[in-house]
């Protein structure tokens, strides 16, 4: 007779069995998934992949230096390779706990500015930029947009916080990843890692 529920202590967990039909909560998947994280230094770019059937994406930037004092910058990718088509759309306003702010906006740009003049450490202040980057889902044919918040590190020493977005106002096929570079030579250090965020 087929066991409709298990009574208490009444089974050895080491020994082994085999079942048929379906065995439910015994977990589901993670609704927050690690795709890839990439350390890298002295690098001219540093390219992310997506991950299939997700409802949106996740990038966290951590220990970032650029090696010229540079911005940080980033680009769409489709299965033709990274975008460079000068419809990139963005936004940002930076402030730190003296009370300076600044505004920055682009339009019709190659690329989309995430944060500017990321120090080098040429001080050795050992100081570095973060950033944490939502990118909703969209289907073939939708603009891709960003959004984020994070942490800046400036060649002067200024110390910002920062809020950011961004849209790609032209860009019809399936985006399948981001490539992210300096504005000026290499990234000197960055670590940067992309998460997947289940459909609700």
């Amino acid at each position: 007779m087929a066991l409709s529920k298990i009574q208490a202590e009444s089974m050895n967990l080491a020994d082994t069995y085999a079942f048929t039909g379906t065995v439910s909560g015994a977990g589901e998947a993670n609704d927050y998934v690690h795709l890839s994280t990439t350390n890298s230094t002295n690098v001219a770019s540093v390219d992310l992949s997506y991950g299939s059937g997700y409802g949106s994406h996740i990038v966290i930037v951590k220990n970032l230096y650029t090696q010229n004092d540079s911005d940080f910058r980033m680009r769409w990718k489709t299965s033709s390779g990274v975008v460079t088509s000068s419809n990139y759309h963005h936004s940002a306003h930076m402030h730190n706990s003296a009370g300076s702010a600044d505004t920055y906006q682009g339009s019709n740009a190659d690329y989309h500015y995430i944060f500017g003049a990321v120090d080098n450490n040429g001080n050795g202040e050992d100081i570095r930029s973060s950033c944490f980057i939502h990118i909703p889902k969209v289907t073939t044919g939708n603009n891709p947009s960003y959004s984020g918040h994070g942490y800046v590190q400036h060649h002067n020493g200024g110390r910002f916080t920062l809020q950011f977005a961004g849209i790609h106002s032209s860009l019809t096929s399936e985006v399948t990843g981001l490539s992210f570079f300096a504005g000026s030579g290499n990234l000197a250090d960055i670590s940067i890692s992309i998460y997947g965020v289940k459909d609700a």
